[in-house]
């Protein structure tokens, strides 16, 4: 069996596309976990927005940019270009969280929220995967290589 590399195509959706986060778990009272609208971070307009952050930070700072001093304005970036909507989120009220662009960047720029805005990145970061396919290769393929040259 080969690998059918068209499976593997990259397919990116603009609007998005839901994405579960199961590293904090199920949710109790909906059996559901919360999760994400998130566009690929390898969306155009993220990956030249990121990449104009970081050259302005290059060349206010005179050298490349740690992942910290990046922030918050990173978490802007990924709040504006990548998220585009989420469900499960409570406030500390147990009141829903409606998402709102406006809170996105609210809870993406805050240090006390370093963990949603990475939830978000690996999220993004599976959009437009596809489940990789084999096909039948060749008998030759899969034979043992000879010992003899």
């Amino acid at each position: 069996m080969g690998l059918k590399i068209s499976s593997l195509e990259h397919v990116v959706d603009d609007e998005g596309e839901w994405e579960d986060i199961k590293v904090w778990g199920l949710d109790p009272s909906t059996q559901k976990y919360p999760r994400v609208k998130v566009r690929s971070l390898l969306s155009k307009d993220y990956q030249t927005a990121r990449e104009m952050l970081i050259q302005k930070e290059t060349s206010n700072l005179g050298r490349a940019p740690t992942s910290p001093e990046l922030e918050p304005a990173l978490g802007e970036l990924v709040a504006t270009h990548l998220l585009r909507g989420w469900e499960g989120f409570d406030g500390d009220d147990g009141k829903s969280l409606a998402w709102s662009m406006k809170t996105g960047i609210d809870y993406l720029t805050n240090a006390a929220y370093r963990a949603v805005e990475s939830q978000v990145i690996l999220a993004a970061s599976r959009v437009g995967d596809r489940d990789a396919k084999f096909t039948e290769a060749a008998a030759k393929n899969s034979e043992a290589p000879s010992a003899t040259i």
